[in-house]
């Protein structure tokens, strides 16, 4: 390093691991398979396909409910449409049921 222009071992150690990105991947793997496979005592691949068969089933949990919401939104829960021109004395009765029990929360 004495006698090396400044400057010029770095440059080499950087075109190095930009030659070949993929080699200081494969060393970062080999660290992560010894610290689970050694000290952890789990074989990577149960991990691994675990992670997907979880994947898999919070996939379907999440289309399952949805598909389950709107059936139950679609047929077990009703709305009522009042007008307020055709129903006035219903239509006051039912905003004020609302403004005193559902609201009062809110505020």
């Amino acid at each position: 390093m004495a006698g090396e222009p400044a400057g010029r071992p770095r440059a080499a150690a950087l075109s190095a691991v930009a030659a070949n990105p993929i080699q200081s991947l494969q060393s970062s793997y080999d660290v992560l398979n010894y610290i689970v496979k050694h000290i952890l005592g789990i074989d990577p691949s149960i991990i691994i396909s675990l992670s997907i068969f979880l994947a898999a089933g919070s996939t379907a949990f999440r289309y399952l409910s949805a598909y389950l919401s709107h059936y139950a939104r679609q047929y077990f829960i009703s709305s009522v449409r009042i007008f307020e021109e055709k129903d006035l004395i219903l239509y006051h009765d039912i905003m004020r049921y609302v403004t005193e029990n559902h609201l009062k929360g809110k505020v």
